[in-house]
């Protein structure tokens, strides 16, 4: 198997689990209006600002903390999804506040995963084996190999005629 190919079905896999996560939620969620109540702060010189966002649920009002830096107004109106069985786990439905958090942490673990198969694998192999064959690659000991003809170690000394 080539390594491009191990990459990009690693990272169909990832991507994949993470598309399956957020459709699961949403089939089992409900959704509602919400109103930003405040902002919650945190940091001193660099600063994270949270909306508080507030919602009526069957079960009462819920109040729950949004995504960081979304650019909503205090009292700003923003479309809810939350879970039905348990509406303390609610998003602000739109990309940034739904989809783009977990969607960041996929692609940093997609990246992660092709430099591991591009940097430890040749391009011609990956497992272990040759493409198109299914017989090991054998690696010899240091000792085993065979030495180069030449070393750039050494400068190449020409003789004078």
């Amino acid at each position: 198997m080539k390594r491009n190919t191990v990459s990009a079905v690693g990272g169909a896999i990832i991507l994949l689990f993470y598309f399956l996560n957020k459709i699961t939620f949403l089939f089992g969620a409900s959704f509602a209006e919400g109103k930003v109540t405040g902002y919650e702060v945190i940091g001193r010189r660099i600063t994270i600002h949270y909306p508080i966002v507030r919602f009526d649920s069957p079960k009462g009002w819920v109040t729950f903390k949004a995504e960081s830096n979304l650019e909503i107004p205090q009292n700003g109106k923003v479309p809810v999804v939350y879970k039905t069985s348990d509406p303390a786990e609610a998003y602000i439905f739109t990309f940034w506040g739904f989809w783009a958090g977990g969607l960041v942490i996929s692609v940093i673990v997609f990246l992660a995963w092709i430099i591991f198969f591009t940097s430890f694998f040749s391009r011609e192999t990956v497992f272990g084996f040759e493409p198109g064959k299914l017989r090991l690659r054998i690696i010899r000991p240091p000792e085993e190999q065979e030495r180069p003809r030449f070393s750039f170690r050494r400068p190449l000394r020409r003789k004078n005629p």
